[in-house]
């Protein structure tokens, strides 16, 4: 039996979810694709294979945590493998050093600002600003909003809109609260976000705006919106890790604990309050998620 062989297989029981599924699969292809790994039997696979394809990887350009995303799905299959007493060990091989976090920034005021305007004044690039507030509103990852369409987008118990995502990341369901400004945004993009979805577009959008704004700092990506909604919600005093993690629908809160960075308003606030002064920074608990953002469309 081959390396995809097995996962053609046995794909939904070796990942949950069907869009974490499509992607894991996806990896495995270009795995499998690599060398005589399409024909060569799973139990004759050694470390010294694994290094050779993360070697080919990085000469393609990709970095040291995106081809750890790689290891990570070779590892469950093969660990699946062994479960599954096809081999009787997982290659161990060594996964690529990665300086620091990858992902230790969100996005500032005034970086969302630039940001939206750059978006807002690009006669190509115009819908990502729509993106950008759905993503900063909601904590949303790019393929949970791409998935927003009429069926998906629901008024709630609360008697507010939600957008219901059935399959996310983690394989469970959530439903996400939209507040004003993020509506707005997606009626802008038409309610059938999909239909409008332009993946070579939206990337080359972003990577001009990273040049142009951010320094062209690769740790930039899309997914820093979901970090800037976790840290403005953490930062605002009014919501704790736990209920944070539940907004973005983390399993983990170890995860959500990496999401969040401490603003240096925030620092500057307790020690302010130390003095015995009331912090002008912390946001009042009664607050709308709208007012923590504070953006304008």
């Amino acid at each position: 039996m081959t390396f995809l062989e097995l996962v053609h297989m046995d794909a939904k029981l070796i990942w949950d979810g069907e869009a974490h599924r499509a992607r894991s699969i996806t990896k495995a292809e270009r795995f499998s694709s690599f060398s005589d790994y399409d024909t060569r039997a799973i139990s004759d696979f050694k470390p010294s294979h694994i290094h050779r394809f993360f070697d080919s990887l990085a000469e393609q350009g990709l970095s040291n945590n995106t081809i750890n995303h790689y290891g990570a799905m070779i590892v469950k299959v093969f660990s699946h493998a062994v479960s599954e007493e096809h081999i009787s060990h997982v290659p161990k091989f060594k996964y690529r050093k990665v300086k620091g976090n990858k992902r230790p920034l969100y996005f500032t005021k005034s970086q969302i600002d630039l940001m939206s305007s750059y978006f807002r004044n690009s006669a190509d690039f115009r819908d990502l600003e729509f993106y950008l507030i759905i993503g900063i509103h909601t904590g949303m990852r790019i393929g949970e909003i791409r998935s927003i369409n009429e069926s998906t987008l629901v008024i709630d118990e609360t008697g507010g809109y939600s957008v219901y995502l059935a399959d996310t990341k983690n394989g469970d369901s959530r439903t996400v609260p939209i507040n004003d400004e993020a509506l707005r945004a997606i009626r802008k993009l038409g309610t059938d976000v999909s239909k409008n979805w332009n993946s070579k577009l939206f990337y080359r959008g972003w990577k001009h705006m990273r040049r142009a704004v951010l320094n062209n700092d690769s740790r930039y990506t899309f997914h820093t919106t979901r970090h800037t909604c976790a840290t403005t919600l953490a930062n605002s005093g009014a919501y704790n890790t736990d209920i944070i993690g539940k907004f973005l629908g983390h399993r983990d809160l170890n995860t959500t604990r990496k999401y969040i960075k401490t603003a240096p308003e925030t620092l500057r606030s307790m020690a302010e309050l130390m003095r015995g002064e009331r912090s002008k920074t912390i946001t009042p608990l009664q607050a709308k998620q709208t007012d923590l953002f504070g953006l304008e469309i």
